[in-house]
Formats: structure tokens, sequence, C-alpha cells
């Protein structure tokens, strides 16, 4: 989920808020999905019943979709109503601390861990639980919010998930991550942004079903936790000959040249 801060809306890389519930409280409200329009939206997929199975086993993705998603996903940055400006290759160059926190955390603690030891193998960097006396550079704060901090802090919010992550020239240096304690499933989403990730993904724009954990919480695409076309893609935003602070149009060149070796490797 993506909100905008004003003050955090800069092109120099400062930092984005991505989430349905803005600590500023100027993130736009999402549009409320009922049933119907739920039913709507899997309609206007012709096939995408049959595509989503090929998909979950394991079809063969191809080098100029993986470039098109990651593109969208990694090189472009939402600007809400469904639009996307060019960004820059923003990512965690130095190994990463993970600060848990929140009372409604501790039902979550073994998913949080299987998820960092299956970023670090995807990044080649190490993402790990913070010790107590810790730094506090390069750190990632994860905090799950009770359901009495929400009507508190959020009182009008319907869901709470939200991202920021900050840094400078492309290179990530904090990152604060909140979740409703009601919301467990948008740990996945959550974390593609804090690593980097500022746009979701709409497939029937490309006319591509590429299931995902950065498509829209009620979307056929979205998973729960990383698919195919999301480890692809981590791995890919950290192969090391993608520098942070890139442009979007000589990081697709590298991109381009990368995709083959990766579908491959």
């Amino acid at each position: 989920m993506r909100c905008m801060a004003a003050a955090q809306n800069v092109a120099r890389d400062h930092g984005y808020c991505l989430g349905s519930a803005a600590p500023l409280g100027e993130g736009r409200p999402r549009r409320l999905i009922t049933r119907r329009s739920l039913i709507g939206g899997l309609a206007a997929w012709p096939a995408a019943a049959a595509l989503g199975a090929g998909a979950r086993a394991g079809a063969a993705i191809a080098p100029a979709d993986l470039l098109t998603f990651f593109d969208t996903l990694a090189l472009q940055r939402s600007v809400g109503r469904g639009e996307s400006r060019p960004g820059i290759v923003r990512k965690w160059t130095e190994p990463v601390a993970v600060r848990v926190r929140g009372v409604a955390a501790a039902p979550y603690q073994d998913s949080i861990r299987a998820m960092l030891a299956e970023v670090s193998a995807l990044a080649g960097l190490d993402f790990a639980l913070a010790t107590p006396d810790g730094a506090t550079a390069n750190l990632i704060t994860l905090y799950y919010l009770s359901r009495r901090e929400i009507g508190r802090l959020y009182p009008r919010a319907r869901a709470v998930c939200f991202t920021q992550a900050r840094g400078q020239g492309g290179h990530i240096h904090t990152g604060e991550v909140r979740i409703g304690a009601d919301f467990e499933d948008c740990l996945h989403h959550e974390f593609m942004h804090a690593l980097g990730f500022d746009n979701h993904w709409e497939g029937r724009r490309f006319g591509m079903f590429a299931p995902t954990a950065l498509a829209d919480r009620f979307a056929p695409e979205r998973t729960r936790d990383f698919s195919d076309w999301d480890r692809l893609a981590i791995r890919l935003l950290y192969d090391r000959r993608l520098d942070a602070g890139l442009a979007r149009a000589p990081a697709l060149e590298v991109a381009r040249a990368l995709v083959p070796e990766l579908l491959t490797a």
C-alpha cells in the first residue's frame, strides 16, 4: 500500500511513505473494495485462473515480462491515482539490523525470522534481528500495532500498513514499517517497500498476470509471501552490478543484460 506525505514527495531520495495510514495524516484514503467490485475485477481477467495456475506451477517467466515487472516496481514510484514517475535505484548497501517493536509482535517472531533469512539469501546482504545494544545506523524498525494503539493513533483508519524508507543518493539508511495486528499478511508487502520497491503491481495494465506480494491486497495476483517474481526482482535489485542511485534509463540497460542470466541461474 502506498501513501505520499507531501513533505517526503521529493526526487532527492530523502524518503517515501508507502501505506494506508500515513503518520502525517496526509495519505489519500483507499478506495473501499466491496465483494461486487472484487468480482468485477476478477472478471476483467479473461484467463486469470489459468494463468495463475501456470505461474504457481513454475511456468517459465519471459525475460521481457520480468523486465517490465522490475521496471514498474523498482525503477518507478507511485504518485497516486494509478500514476507513476521515473525513479532511481534505491537499496540498502550495508548489512541491515531489523528491530521488532510492539506487544502485538510476539506471535509473528518466527515469520519475521524466516522472512529475514530469505531476504538475506536473495539480496546477498545480511538482514538480521537487532541486538538490544546494537547500532542505530542501517536500521529497519518493524512495529506491530495493537488494536488499542491503532484506535489511539489512527482513529479513522480502516487498515494500518505503511512503510517509510529514507536514504541519500539511492543508498537507503533507515526504514520504518508499521503493521496493524489484524493485518499480518502485509509483512512481505511492506518489507519489499522497505527494500527499495517504491511502486505497486497492477498486471492488467500490461496484460500480465504476475503473482506478487506487491499487488493490491484484494487483487487476484496478491500473494501473502514472496512469489517467484518477487524473488527474482529482489535478486535483480540487489545485484552488485546495479548501482544504487542509478537513474531509470541506464538502470534498465543494466537490468536488461542481467535478466537472461538471472532466469537461467
